[in-house]
């Protein structure tokens, strides 16, 4: 089997929704590239060995985009297709059409109450609701979980837990809190290591008793939770190639740093060189030590 780069596409900053801590700043006034560039950077990545999550923004606001999919699912295989939205953007299209196209459909799902301390009204509960749906047309789930203040006390994580294994949601990805976009307004969210730790065995104690979700292991660097997000190559909603996809200010703009070049205009061997899983390791240790 061959190693895969795993790679973000945020092929759209377009969201209905507008959170407080949005890692990209995302709203629904944003602009995005055209669908011909889209091609033009699927056509560009010129590899055989990479993995691609579509997300955003959400990447289901705008229908066009399931072309994009269709597109990498048969340049790839489905099963190295999947796609990060939110319940606003799976309503908007046919679930089983969907499935076609992509392995794993990921979601946020960080309180299990409403209102939300951090998120608009309905958030949470509504992206819960579709993932049922999903589960239901036999899809693989994923809920991404941000831990932060204010999701880490243990009566809190228990009722996340048991409402995703009600729902059967297939796997959990717990996160570090990302000061990146709006979240950098937000670094009072952020936790120190040993409660992170302490949320993770939780978790695990929550997967040994009830079986599923099973909890994927987030990578680390010495012990460090740092999330799958920043062990991924990136592209921008703007067709930029990143090297770390949590690098953008409060604008919602790239940091010049992690920008390797453009993919509407040139192909991705260009940027990152023959050996793509080579230059993304050697990228990835450089964003650790930033």
């Amino acid at each position: 089997m061959k190693n895969r780069t795993p790679m973000i596409w945020n092929i759209t900053n377009k969201c209905l929704y507008s959170c407080s801590f949005c890692c990209l700043g995302a709203n629904s006034s944003r602009e995005d590239i055209s669908l011909e560039d889209k091609l033009k950077i699927v056509k560009n990545l010129d590899s055989d060995t990479i993995e691609i999550d579509v997300s955003g923004g959400d990447p289901l606001i705008d229908l066009e985009n399931l072309k994009i999919l269709k597109s990498l699912s048969k340049k790839f295989g489905r099963e190295n297709i999947s796609i990060t939205s939110t319940g606003k953007g799976l309503e908007k299209v046919g679930l089983t059409e969907l499935g076609n196209y992509i392995s794993e459909v990921g979601f946020t799902y960080d309180f299990p109450r409403e209102p939300s301390p951090n998120r608009p009204l309905g958030y949470n509960e509504y992206n819960l609701k579709l993932a049922r749906e999903v589960s239901k047309k036999g899809i693989e789930t994923m809920a991404q979980i941000p831990l932060m203040r204010s999701n880490i006390d243990s009566t809190i994580i228990k009722e996340i837990f048991l409402n995703l294994n009600e729902a059967e949601i297939s796997k959990i990805l717990l996160m570090r809190f990302s000061e990146s976009g709006r979240g950098i307004s937000k670094a009072n969210l952020s936790l120190s290591q040993n409660e992170i730790n302490n949320a993770l065995k939780i978790y695990k104690n929550l997967e040994f008793n009830h079986k599923h979700p099973k909890i994927e292991s987030a990578p680390s660097v010495k012990g460090i939770l740092i999330g799958r997000a920043l062990t991924s190559l990136n592209i921008t909603n703007q067709g930029l190639l990143l090297s770390n996809p949590w690098s953008y200010n409060l604008e919602g703009k790239p940091e010049k740093y992690c920008i390797l070049g453009d993919l509407t205009k040139n192909k991705l061997s260009e940027l990152a060189g023959a050996n793509i899983y080579q230059r993304f390791f050697t990228q990835l240790r450089r964003n650790i030590l930033k």
